[in-house]
């Protein structure tokens, strides 16, 4: 009878020391989980916010081209004017080359201007 009551308190001790283990190992998995649930938010946290700045990125420099294209643009019809001038003061006697000039809004020396279609004429 004893032994029989020490065979039943050993396998309770075993059979205690396996849910034991078990409730343990179930809450280190817990632990990990929840871990790795925490990292995989941090990193689509930090991924959602490097997908923002590259669209803020993209769109700065396609306002940077596009600001780039428009001066680009301004430039060559202001020296399509300029030329146009040129050509109408070598061509046309008696055209205002100050005049034209000046409704062009070009900021440009005068006196090489003259001289530039006197060369030319």
């Amino acid at each position: 009878v004893q032994r029989m009551e020490q065979r039943m308190e050993t396998r309770e001790k075993i059979f205690a020391d396996a849910r034991r283990k078990k409730e343990k190992r179930d809450q280190t998995v817990a632990r990990m989980e929840w871990a790795n649930a925490k990292r995989k938010d941090q990193l689509q946290s930090k991924i959602n916010e490097d997908e923002e700045r590259l669209a803020a990125l993209k769109e700065l420099k396609s306002k940077q081209q596009l600001a780039v294209a428009e001066i680009q643009s301004q430039s060559i019809q202001k020296e399509r004017d300029l030329l146009t001038v040129l050509y109408r003061a070598e061509n046309e006697p008696g055209f205002n080359i100050h005049e034209a000039i000046e409704q062009l809004g070009l900021d440009l020396n005068l006196q090489q201007v003259e001289e530039h279609v006197k060369a030319s004429t």
